[in-house]
């Protein structure tokens, strides 16, 4: 190591004229000019150009930060690498990009203020969510002082870091400030002993796109604000006793806001219990809102929202299945009954297992054919999207805001109440849910004409005529994925060809294990459900209509190859496209 580099250390000042930004990095003042490269050269680190090592300090620090933990831990992260050699230590200084997220990362006053000199006059991330007590009221000030260039801002009252009150007012000084950049919001208040706060405060933020509150909840007037996170850990009534309403941080940005997350994690509402009506005030008309995640025990906060037809809805509820249909939701019958009175096609997907339950209404596709779209997969995809929202900050994330096609995701993620129901009584009560919310209107044909897929694949059974009660109105379903465990569905697609599901051309069946055939009995009933399916393709062909099985895809594990060839020799005779799809 060089004299010069020994000398280095964090805190070492760097001259205002070695501060370069990353548009300077490759201009005529560049510290080194590389010479001609052979070809098998080019590739050493050694010989890239500052601007290009530059680029790569950017991603090793968004990927390697420092970190300075309690008893003594601490990791330099990227800061390490200025150790490396004169010159990698001059493009890393010259960068004032690399510094703006790292400004509290030491408890040092000489540290924080290197590193802030370090930054230039560039937009500021600041994270005082892990701030060390010894240093946190120095931070917190100078987080006031610096509010108008800072950039991102996430804040919590952790402890051994900053006290409540110290929190508190914080909160409310920024509040009162106002910040003209800042761009994203994250407040926390940690202990969830802790009473909601409302400070009695309209907080201006032209540019906030981001907004994260837990606990502290408060106005908010933006003309960027895209993304809401809502988190509430009081129960109900200290709400409406605290004389605030949580959802005053949506109502000044009703025509920016796409994204729209709630977390309910303390009420538990007793037997009896009633809850005021109006409590979280007046309607809220949506304009542009694309995606609405709601977890909790029950709808409450969701009633004033007004969304459009075109926005994606995901609940998540901590309820027996059976109490959204005795309490008769309006929130989740008002959805279904949105979207399909929108027309288009929509697939419907019902999955009743004991430890988690959904009922999925999907917007889908129609520019390829019905079979290339799978419908289980729609609603794995739009599970993925609403979780990853939860996740979602606009910088270190590693996820980006994806759109889903409109319509509506339920799940049940019940207690004890729903653990002696079958999976067919579960998907009777879904059925029935269904019905109820498109009866609630005079256009019931009208609105069963807009689902055309359907996915029933639950690994049970109804009888024979629940199944024609229940699906005797779905005459647009054209293609149906069921699971092979559900013989009176099959036993009555083979008989009531003209009045059960009568235009049905793509059946998807899902198989388990049924290789696995030990006695005459159990060979009987597999030859049973071969004959069953070649008299469902061949009663839909005899009836002389139009439409006929055009498509069948046998899905599940592999060990049920057999019986899946079996029936592709089958059915290919009478059918254009059998596919045998087992993982």
């Amino acid at each position: 190591m060089t004299s010069d580099e020994e000398d280095y250390v964090l805190v070492q000042s760097s001259p205002i004229s070695d501060s370069i930004s990353m548009s300077s990095l490759s201009g005529p003042t560049s510290p080194r000019t590389p010479s001609p490269l052979h070809p098998r050269d080019r590739c050493l680190i050694k010989n890239l150009d500052n601007n290009i090592l530059a680029k790569i300090f950017l991603i090793l620090a968004s990927i390697h930060r420092p970190v300075v933990g309690y008893g003594g831990y601490s990791d330099m992260g990227f800061i390490s690498a200025s150790h490396v050699c004169h010159v990698w230590r001059t493009v890393m200084l010259a960068c004032p990009e690399l510094w703006v997220a790292d400004v509290l990362a030491f408890p040092s006053d000489d540290a924080i203020q290197t590193i802030l000199g370090r930054t230039r006059d560039l937009p500021l991330d600041f994270d005082l969510s892990s701030v060390h007590a010894q240093s946190a009221s120095w931070c917190t000030t100078l987080c006031f002082n610096l509010l108008p260039r800072i950039r991102t801002l996430k804040l919590s009252a952790k402890p051994r870091a900053i006290s409540h009150d110290d929190f508190n007012q914080l909160v409310r000084s920024i509040i009162a400030e106002g910040a003209p950049v800042l761009q994203s919001l994250d407040i926390t208040q940690v202990s969830i002993r802790d009473a909601d706060y409302f400070p009695d405060l309209e907080f201006i933020a032209p540019r906030l796109r981001s907004l994260r509150l837990h606990g502290v909840f408060f106005p908010v007037l933006s003309a960027a604000l895209t993304f809401v996170y809502l988190k509430i850990g009081g129960p109900y009534l200290q709400l409406h006793r605290a004389g605030a309403n949580v959802l005053d941080a949506l109502r000044g940005s009703p025509e920016t806001l796409e994204h729209i997350l709630f977390d309910v994690v303390h009420h538990t509402p007793s037997p009896g219990q009633t809850i005021l009506p109006g409590i979280f005030g007046e309607e809220i008309h949506l304009f542009n809102a694309k995606t609405v995640c709601f977890r909790a025990t029950d709808l409450e906060v969701m009633r004033p929202l007004q969304l459009p037809p075109a926005a994606f809805v995901y609940i998540m509820l901590y309820v027996p299945v059976v109490r959204v249909v005795e309490d008769a939701h309006d929130v989740v019958i008002d959805r279904m009954v949105s979207l399909l009175l929108t027309g288009g096609s929509y697939a419907l997907s019902l999955n009743a297992e004991r430890d988690h339950t959904h009922l999925s209404i999907q917007s889908t596709p129609q520019r390829e054919p019905v079979w290339r779209t799978r419908e289980h997969m729609l609603t794995a995809r739009a599970q993925k999207v609403a979780r990853d929202l939860y996740d979602y900050t606009p910088l270190g994330s590693g996820i980006t805001l994806k759109s889903v096609e409109p319509g509506l995701l339920v799940e049940w993620h019940p207690p004890v109440a729903d653990e002696n129901r079958t999976g067919g009584e579960l998907l009777y009560v879904l059925l029935e849910l269904l019905r109820h919310a498109i009866s609630a209107v005079n256009s019931e044909d009208d609105l069963f004409e807009s689902i055309r897929r359907l996915d029933l694949c639950v690994a049970d059974d109804l009888l024979t005529a629940e199944w024609m009660d229940m699906l005797k109105s779905y005459t647009a379903v054209d293609t149906l994925r069921m699971h092979i465990g559900s013989t009176s569905l099959l036993n009555a697609l083979a008989t009531q060809t003209s009045t059960l599901l009568p235009n049905l051309s793509a059946l998807i069946l899902v198989l388990n294990n049924l290789d696995d055939v030990e006695d005459y009995r159990e060979h009987q009933r597999v030859e049973g459900l071969m004959n069953t399916l070649e008299s469902i393709v061949l009663g839909r062909l005899a009836a002389g209509r139009d439409i006929s099985i055009e498509y069948v895809r046998l899905e599940g594990t592999s060990k049920s190859r057999v019986f899946a060839e079996a029936v592709r020799e089958r059915l290919r005779v009478y059918v254009p496209q059998v596919e045998v799809a087992l993982d």
